[in-house]
């Protein structure tokens, strides 16, 4: 693969350094090392690398640069065609799959609850069976080892299904609804049964414990249905009763086992413990069910267990250490009874990973090693070798700040350590980081997950992914007890932003502590610096009271110093006399929408503005049979019905940017201007302030990436984008090239064009400029050293700069002064022709765009001339008002009415109109011409029209929406609020709009 792109000299060079892996997928190099003293280096050293000077050392390297990166761009590439499309079933179903093979390579089989298990199974029992056991007796492992044995203790295995899921250990497992939802899936594919209703999050548990109990009934009565349900205790707190999701009762083909802590403690305060006594509930639920307690193991079984996991691994200690780790398989009751009895599985389990960590020639022990005689202990050896690893004070307080906050998400942690001045004075002793991007590196933090990724997990809690401890013991474990008050005010500093009295911790200085940094930073030891924390959203909830008045309260957190507990307080925001609608949506952070069944309108309540602006009234809907807004932390889910009564589901991923804080901007109410215009560009949204010297980039292949930010002293009057490189012009004639990364570097720049007029476009990897007043045209090829060259002299008269690109074609087009001809300039062949245009000399061209097939020239009386690039001779003339272009298709409004459309096919030469019940303020065409949306921003509609029978096929409201549209094939990009918004076209065929 990497020397199909190379000369042969450089293959061979390849073949030196990389050895071609053996039963790849598809062609991968393996980097080997090389002996560079060799006499055979060297000869291939001279043969291969013989520059002529520094400048065909510089051209070479380059170019080689580029095949390796267009090599491992192509590897990239073809391995992401082979990734299925997600599956959200297959994905649940894989990562329990995984789970159930990870926890079966440690398993040591215990007959007697295999046996008690399989008589259950056998039996003609119709409630579950409940394996229970305190924490890390081998729970899960014994789950995921029974779904090996069940189907063979039946006739026919093939007759078997097995279900399980380990609760709480994937995203969507923690809340008790998905996994319901997912297994009435699983079970209607399984058993090829039609579900006569959609599921969705928003059913309510009851509901889905009735729809699983209708399934039951419609499974054959010859096949065998198992489910496994692992670890109730990792569910929600109000699943605990299991009475309110789970059957009591099945068929005689289908049983269900569960497995879970009989009692948890949840320690909220000192002296405040709540017990949540999951097995006693159980049994007053379930009068007929099996119960089978799995309990610690004894001494013998604790060494045939770890002897198996040794025999597993093709492992052996020597017999020195088995005398070490003895003691610690016998059985142990701490004397206060403030722990289970050891040895469990989990003990077990960290012992042996202790153990991997040893050398047959270690035969002096660890003190800290004999002193293990629990779980505990363990876990406490287990943190102390990972901060001997990356850091005490980093490790231990990640740890706890999980702890804490009951799971994190990853950049969450990273913030919050970011905001830990002890974290970072730990880390940053010989150097520091930007102090624009002051933040722990994110390394830091990947490679101790990946240390620690057999004892974390990943959860939903509020429909936001959190990762957190896999086993309750590691809870139990603190390592900065007399800490906790700080950490604790640390985290919800972090979580409460501006609210209450807590500091600001992203503008928070840094102390340096380190001497020697002192030393190097000429003796300041105090920075200002900004941590860029992600924004909080503040916390506000809607109240209803029975006489109906609604009351819109502030949440906020108060804390007079570190001695005083921390408060909730409430202020009011707003109060509504009177219920606006049947039905209400709680939005956002400043929206309320009120809403009727069948009404053609909704009613927003903007409960954080002045009194004469809170209410809106939205008009010319579809009858609202139901409509649901929810704000989510990735965007807006948006259902509304049509008018044939079909229900329509959009989601639309919201991005919003807010660029790094200035000196001068003290407030975030400074910032929320800062989009004022956008455009695509060669794969990238490029967004403008509205002074032109804020730039941002964004990437929108599957959602809105942010790529870079770019600020420039003098407004920005052209622009132009390619894969790597950004050129701007700016209002000074300058003219600048800047690397398209997320810290951006300038690469070039020229006063050249100081009093010159010129236009600048982006073709292929060049830059090209026109210069009307010199008639040249320049080069800047970004594929080699940045050089501006002038590639020809026009012989025309072209001050007014009137000049295109066509991308498919490598050309270049420009226009003369007096319309008589037409520059046609090849990039690829180098070669300029000069062509007349047959337009009339008096007429008035003021833009000139390009399709693929054709020039369109659009002239002062808003009449458009089609020029068509492989038939120069013919000219096409229209009269309109507007115009949009797109592939091959024109879109005209009428100057005779600003409602209707007329739609030009280029190729087709077919014609067509659209007539429209409002105008539009902006229209787009899809680029293969098929769809049109446009925007009414006095109504906040987004319309979506099929071309090919002039029919509305959506009519979606989006609030506050700017009249701003771009459009590709499967995407559009509008503006509303200061953000930008993605709407994917997932199924053109079926005009659905989707994330």
């Amino acid at each position: 693969m990497l020397t199909s792109v190379l000369n042969d000299k450089e293959s061979d060079l390849v073949n030196e350094v990389y050895r071609l892996d053996e039963n790849p997928l598809y062609p991968i190099y393996i980097i080997l090392p090389v002996d560079t003293e060799s006499e055979e280096w060297k000869e291939t050293e001279k043969q291969l690398v013989n520059w002529l000077d520094k400048s065909d050392q510089d051209i070479y390297l380059t170019t080689f640069q580029e095949n390796i990166f267009t090599a491992i761009k192509r590897q990239i590439d073809y391995h992401m065609a082979q990734v299925r499309p997600k599956d959200i079933l297959y994905e649940e179903v894989l990562e329990n799959a995984i789970q159930c093979q990870m926890l079966n390579k440690r398993h040591f089989p215990c007959e007697n609850i295999l046996t008690k298990v399989k008589s259950f199974v056998l039996s003609n029992t119709s409630q579950p069976c409940i394996i229970y056991g305190n924490s890390g007796t081998g729970k899960s492992s014994m789950m995921a080892h029974l779904i090996l044995k069940i189907p063979y203790w039946f006739l026919d295995p093939n007759s078997v299904s097995v279900i399980i899921r380990f609760l709480g250990t994937t995203p969507l497992s923690s809340d008790i609804r998905r996994p319901l939802i997912s297994i009435i899936h699983q079970i209607c594919a399984l058993y090829h049964i039609d579900l006569s209703l959609s599921l969705n999050d928003s059913m309510i548990v009851q509901e889905l414990k009735q729809l699983l109990e209708q399934i039951f009934t419609k499974i054959p009565t010859n096949e065998r249905l198992v489910l496994l349900f692992d670890s109730i205790d990792q569910l929600q707190t109000e699943n605990y009763d299991c009475s309110i999701w789970l059957p009591v009762n099945y068929p005689q083909n289908i049983k269900c086992i569960l497995s879970t802590i009989p009692v948890i403690v949840e320690t909220h305060t000192t002296h405040n413990k709540k017990e949540y006594k999951i097995v006693e509930g159980l049994m007053s639920h379930f009068n007929d069910a099996t119960f089978i307690e799995i309990t610690k193991f004894d001494e013998h079984l604790a060494q045939q267990v770890f002897d198996s996991w040794l025999q597993h691994d093709h492992r052996r200690l020597t017999p020195l250490q088995m005398n070490w780790l003895k003691p610690k398989l016998k059985s142990y009751i701490p004397p206060d009874r403030s722990d289970d009895p050891e040895p469990t599985p989990l003990f077990l389990s960290l012992l042996y990973d202790i153990t991997l960590t040893w050398y047959s020639f270690d035969n002096e022990a660890e003190d800290s090693f004999l002193s293990i005689k629990r779980t505990y202990d363990a876990i406490k050896y287990l943190y102390n070798q990972m901060s001997k690893k990356h850091g005490e004070v980093l490790f231990k307080r990640a740890m706890t700040y999980f702890v804490l906050a009951g799971g994190l998400t990853d950049i969450e942690l990273e913030d919050i350590l970011s905001a830990d001045n002890i974290v970072l004075q730990s880390i940053f002793v010989h150097y520091l980081p930007p102090l624009n991007i002051f933040r722990l590196p994110s390394i830091l933090w990947i490679r101790i997950r990946n240390d620690m990724q057999k004892y974390l997990v990943e959860k939903d809690v509020d429909n936001t992914s959190v990762i957190y401890f896999y086993h309750r013991s590691f809870e139990h474990y603190n390592p900065f007890s007399r800490e906790i008050p700080n950490l604790e005010f640390i985290r919800r500093a972090y979580f409460a932003e501006n609210i209450g009295n807590f500091p600001n911790l992203n503008d928070q200085p840094f102390e340096i502590k380190a001497k020697k940094l002192i030393k190097k930073n000429n003796g300041i030891s105090l920075l200002v610096v900004n941590r860029c924390l992600t924004k909080q959203l503040p916390a506000i909830i809607k109240v209803t009271f029975r006489t109906g008045i609604i009351q819109y309260l502030w949440v906020g957190f108060w804390r007079e110093n570190l001695n005083v507990p921390i408060t909730i307080k409430f202020e009011f925001l707003a109060t509504l006399e009177e219920k606006l609608g049947d039905q209400s949506i709680f939005l956002n952070k400043e929206t309320d929408i009120y809403y009727c069944e069948g009404q053609s309108y909704l009613r927003f309540y903007y409960f954080q503005r002045p009194k004469r602006i809170q209410l809106k009234r939205i008009q010319n809907l579809p009858p609202l049979n139901r409509i649901v807004y929810r704000y989510e932390d990735w965007g807006i889910i948006v259902n509304c019905a049509l008018e044939n009564g079909q229900l329509r589901k959009y989601n639309a991923t919201i991005m919003t940017y807010l660029p790094v804080k200035f000196a001068t901007l003290q407030e975030n109410s400074s910032l929320r201007e800062q989009i004022d215009y956008f455009e695509i560009q060669n794969n990238f949204i490029v967004t403008f302030d509205q002074a032109k010297c804020d730039v941002n980039l964004f990437t929108y292949s599957n959602r809105l990436s942010f790529v870079m930010h770019l600020r420039v002293p003098n407004a920005i009057s052209q622009f132009a984008i390619n894969s790597s490189y950004l050129l701007v012009f700016d209002c000074k004639n300058r003219l600048s090239i800047y690397s398209i990364c997320s810290t951006p570097i300038l690469l070039f720049e020229t006063t050249e064009f100081y009093n010159e007029s010129i236009k600048i476009h982006s073709l292929a990897s060049s830059f090209l400029i026109v210069d009307g007043d010199k008639q040249q045209i320049f080069q800047i090829n970004t594929d080699h050293p940045l050089v501006l060259r002038t590639i020809t002299h026009l012989k025309i008269q072209c001050h007014s700069l009137l000049s295109t690109v066509v991308p498919k074609r490598v050309k270049l087009f420009i226009l003369s002064d007096d319309n008589s001809t037409l520059t046609i300039w090849d990039l690829n062949t180098r070669i300029i022709k000069y062509l007349p245009t047959l337009i009339n000399k008096s007429t008035q061209i003021n833009k000139i765009y390009s399709l693929s097939t054709t020039i369109v020239f659009h002239d002062n009386r808003q009449r458009i001339y089609l020029w068509y690039i492989d038939n120069g001779n013919q000219i096409i003339t229209f009269d309109h008002d507007r115009l949009e272009k797109e592939g091959n298709c024109l879109t005209l409004i009428d100057p005779n009415g600003n409602k209707l459309f007329v739609v030009h096919d280029i190729n087709k030469s077919l014609y067509g109109d659209i007539r429209l019940e409002i105008s539009l303020d902006t229209f787009c065409l899809t680029e293969d011409g098929k769809y049109l949306f446009g925007i009414s921003q006095k109504e906040s509609l987004l319309f979506m029209y099929r071309i090919d029978d002039w029919k509305c096929l959506e009519k979606i409201f989006i609030d506050n929406l700017s009249p701003l549209l771009k459009v590709s094939n499967d995407c559009l990009i509008l503006l509303r609020n200061n953000e930008l918004l993605l709407i994917s076209i997932i199924d053109q065929d079926a005009s659905t709009l989707k994330r």
